[in-house]
């Protein structure tokens, strides 16, 4: 008598203790993605009052469901740490939510948790630019040497290119080897509308290499059979933010516009060398950070209104802001953790997961914006390699079982 094998595939139910922290998370996200957008005049208002009932939630969770382990604590602790300084010294609500939430992030899946930001990304971004493009909000459109760029409802132009780039990072993540041609097709398609309309060209690129790559992949997974295990030659991306942190640091404190190269290089960064060493000299560098900071961009503030002065001071850089704005500790603190995580990483044998991570180490040369939960879901990820890399390994090996089932 012949058997027939079924496969099976095991679905993973959300808990109570899952349920409170994605409501938790999407609260945050819908006030923060509002919040970039020209709907800011309405949804600020509301900011920290939803972010408390954000941070009641997550305390109830843990009343309830307390499931947090001695690492788990450690996380708490210097998320709390980090918290106090960027609260005290810095009056960052944002930021503290930003690190609140990921390391109460622990014990739950990371997939529930890019799934989740995946959809309220999609949802919230086709919200607002559908109301730019009815009159609805404010689609400002302006010139910029020979670009001409829209803002499709957000403040900031570079915005929407940075959710597109989430987007496609958390679809290529969580389908791997199994991606549709079709979905890359998709992504690639978009991206490329984005492009055309906010002509954000770095954010442009590093979000088709992720794609690129990501094809990459799933044709070398088919051809070659193979696991995508990252080569011994992968140490050597383990230190890659500790060596563009140092050298973003350096480069804006020693720029020197009389001289060649580096006045092009500040040409192709976009004027970032020189608006870093402008900003240093107004506002310094200290070790708990800065609440003083006034930068000044090419964005709207929250009543949708452009700045006046014509001097830019904005640093749109992940280090340097970060130096700036919550001080030395603070980055010192965060460059460490991220450097833990490649390390993790590498030893998991995350290969696309890894290339995510090494292009948002690219990517933070160019934009500041990734220090930020909303434009950042992989902060989350993150958190899982330094704090629960066993539970991280065991996900992604149950999730491998799953597609291959399918």
């Amino acid at each position: 008598m012949l058997r027939h094998r079924t496969n099976t595939i095991k679905i993973d139910y959300l808990t109570g203790y899952d349920i409170l922290y994605i409501l938790s998370y999407v609260i945050f996200l819908t006030i923060a993605i509002l919040n970039t957008s020209m709907f800011s005049k309405y949804s600020y208002r509301f900011s920290n009052y939803m972010y408390i009932v954000s941070i009641f939630l997550l305390v109830t969770r843990e009343l309830l469901y307390s499931k947090s382990s001695v690492r788990s604590l450690i996380a708490i602790g210097i998320g709390l740490i980090i918290t106090i300084l960027a609260v005290y010294f810095a009056h960052a609500a944002l930021f503290s939510m930003t690190v609140i939430l990921a390391v109460t992030s622990g014990n739950t899946n990371f997939k529930k948790i890019l799934t989740t930001a995946l959809v309220t990304t999609i949802i919230l971004t086709a919200i607002i630019i559908l109301a730019s493009l009815t009159g609805g909000i404010l689609n400002y459109v302006y010139i910029q040497g020979d670009r001409v760029r829209q803002t499709l409802g957000f403040r900031y132009v570079l915005c929407l290119p940075t959710y597109m780039f989430n987007v496609a990072a958390i679809v290529c993540y969580l389908k791997k080897e199994k991606i549709r041609v079709s979905t890359l097709v998709l992504l690639l398609v978009l991206s490329s509308i984005v492009y055309i309309l906010t002509k954000s060209r770095l954010t442009f690129y590093t979000t088709v290499f992720i794609i690129l790559y990501t094809a990459f992949y799933k044709m070398r997974s088919r051809m070659t059979q193979s696991t995508n295990k990252i080569s011994k030659r992968g140490i050597l991306f383990v230190p890659i933010y500790i060596i563009f942190c140092v050298l973003s640091i350096y480069m804006t404190i020693t720029y020197n516009p009389h001289i060649t190269w580096q006045r092009e290089l500040n040409k192709i960064l976009g004027g970032r060398l020189s608006i870093g060493k402008l900003s240093l000299s107004l506002y310094g560098i200290s070790l708990f950070g800065n609440p003083n900071i006034e930068w000044v961009g090419q964005g709207f503030d929250i009543n949708g209104n452009r700045p006046q002065s014509p001097v830019i001071t904005y640093v749109d850089n992940l280090y340097f802001s970060i130096l700036q704005r919550y001080g030395i500790i603070t980055l010192a603190v965060i460059i460490i953790i991220l450097t833990i995580a490649m390390y993790k990483c590498y030893k998991i044998n995350d290969r696309l997961l890894m290339a995510i991570l090494i292009t948002l180490a690219v990517h933070g040369l160019i934009d500041g914006l990734i220090q930020q939960l909303q434009y950042n879901s992989f902060i989350h990820v993150m958190y899982f390699l330094c704090f629960s890399p066993k539970l991280m390994d065991t996900t992604i090996k149950n999730y491998r079982q799953n597609l291959n089932t399918l």
